[in-house]
């Protein structure tokens, strides 16, 4: 009866029909092993203080503003934040980062390890996905994890705040909804050397100073700072060049993970 009952609260979230059978099948569990795995995790976080976050933004598109939120991980980093951030591969986050390292590789390197390394981990799913069974994977995930303690869902789907509000309570987390912004951007002429070093123009002014304030959304519940604090401290990280420095040392340790576990896939 308990089982079912947290079952029924979580498939009520969003507002979307769901079927338990492809997000099981994602997770590769079962009914009896998911709540096992959420009540064993919702009784650790009791015992132990959970530290970490998820960060779960639904896809992110071409002409999407909200490619903001993906430099949060290393804003959090440079705060010590434990994070754990995912979002579907879509062409734009792979256009992206594949500047710095081939993204194609990425599940050579293990996300466990990369988080006690970097005190964050960046996760790709399948971008054919469904948007709502890919909520509903990554947040049920996180619920799983033991470790985390606030969960943000970055998307356009509306959810049951009441419902999030029992989740919350019987498991011990904090969860944040962040809805999509309207905005565009022609992410294409996206020059990253403008965003995140020193030098400026105007309109890269104008975008760090938007990023900035997106980000901080997801800052303010996880520190002691306003959100005009928050934007400001988030703004310095892209003129200090921090951010950019989180992203290199991401991406050379992916380089340098990617390259050993090639190596010993040749050797066996």
């Amino acid at each position: 009866m308990f089982k079912t009952e947290i079952l029924q609260q979580l498939s009520e979230v969003f507002n979307s029909e769901i079927c338990f059978d492809d997000i099981l099948k994602c997770l590769d569990l079962d009914l009896h092993e998911l709540t096992t795995r959420l009540l064993h995790a919702a009784q650790c976080r009791i015992q132990a203080q959970a530290n970490c976050t998820a960060i779960i933004q639904s896809a992110i598109h071409l002409q999407s503003y909200d490619i903001a939120y993906l430099f949060s991980p290393f804003i959090l980093s440079n705060l010590n934040q434990k994070t754990i951030y995912t979002t579907p591969k879509t062409k734009t986050v792979s256009n992206i980062f594949n500047q710095y390292f081939d993204t194609s590789e990425m599940e050579l390197a293990k996300n466990t390890e990369i988080l006690q390394d970097l005190n964050f981990s960046i996760q790709f799913s399948d971008i054919e996905q469904d948007n709502t069974v890919f909520l509903y994977q990554y947040l049920f995930a996180a619920l799983c994890n033991k470790k985390v303690k606030n969960i943000f869902i970055l998307s356009e789907i509306k959810t049951h705040s009441n419902q999030l509000k029992s989740l919350e309570i019987q498991f011990g987390v904090r969860i944040f909804m962040i809805s999509s912004t309207h905005k565009k951007l022609d992410i294409l002429d996206l020059d990253m050397r403008k965003l995140l070093f020193k030098n400026k123009d105007v309109q890269y002014v104008e975008l760090c100073a938007d990023f900035a304030e997106m980000n901080a959304q997801i800052l303010v519940p996880l520190v002691t700072l306003t959100l005009d604090q928050a934007t400001h401290l988030v703004d310095d990280m892209f003129y200090s060049e921090h951010v950019f420095e989180k992203l290199s040392v991401y991406s050379e340790y992916m380089t340098t993970r990617i390259f050993n576990a090639k190596q010993l896939s040749t050797a066996s």
